[in-house]
């Protein structure tokens, strides 16, 4: 030790390197790593580029990101659009037949009373103006319609040039009639279209998921003399 209690040299000179049996390898390098200014500059601008371009990858993937988001968002809205509308459009259609089914179903029996005989005389018409049938024939009706419906026929008798022969039946819908000749005949019903109509309306709602309960709705049957006087003369 010196004379200030220090360790021999110690504090100022540094005895690693003289180790025995170091490896040269080891040894602390004595010179310091050098740069030229072009080298410095050309790593600094690759730094630069390097920073410049990782950036930018950054940016389009966030980019990328943003849009592929915002196609999900459009394609999510459009499909609710699209599925909204759908539930619209059925909601629409249903209500609307089932309006129909419920007017149908209440007003025909009232339209019955008061114009089914008047309606029943239309169909006959038309059957023989439409259809080409024989000069003489015969037409059955119901028993109730007879009174109606042979006065008139017989007040319209040279406009349809046949020979016209009507029967009363009783066992007949009344508001249907039946043209019969030889070889053929017509059958009209206008009560069984009816039930098909009504049919159709609630097998199609029932497929939309809605019950229809038939409502009672009791008329009585038409008078063809009330009905005669207060329909008036057809010609």
């Amino acid at each position: 030790m010196n004379s200030k209690g220090k360790p021999f040299f110690f504090d100022e000179n540094i005895f690693e390197d003289d180790i025995p049996g170091k490896p040269k390898h080891l040894n602390k390098c004595d010179t310091k790593p050098e740069f030229t200014k072009s080298q410095m500059k050309e790593m600094r601008q690759q730094a630069i580029e390097e920073g410049k371009r990782l950036g930018k990858q950054e940016s389009d993937n966030a980019k990328a990101t943003e849009i592929l988001n915002l196609i999900r968002s459009i394609a999510h809205t459009a499909q609710s659009l699209h599925s909204g509308e759908k539930e619209r459009i059925n909601t629409y259609e249903t209500e609307t037949i089932h309006l129909c089914e419920s007017i149908f179903r209440k007003v025909l029996p009232v339209y019955e009373q008061h114009h089914g005989l008047e309606e029943l005389k239309s169909a006959i018409s038309s059957s023989l103006s439409d259809y080409n049938t024989p000069e003489k024939i015969n037409i059955e009706i119901h028993q109730d319609a007879y009174d109606f419906i042979h006065s008139e026929i017989e007040n319209h008798q040279e406009q349809f040039g046949k020979e016209i022969s009507i029967s009363a039946i009783k066992n007949s819908d009344l508001h249907a009639f039946k043209i019969l000749w030889p070889e053929g005949g017509i059958v009209y019903n206008r009560d069984q279209i009816a039930e098909k109509i009504k049919t159709i309306l609630k097998e199609t709602l029932a497929e939309r998921g809605i019950s229809v309960h038939d409502e009672e709705i009791k008329s009585e049957p038409s008078n063809p003399e009330v009905n005669a006087d207060t329909s008036g003369d057809t010609e």
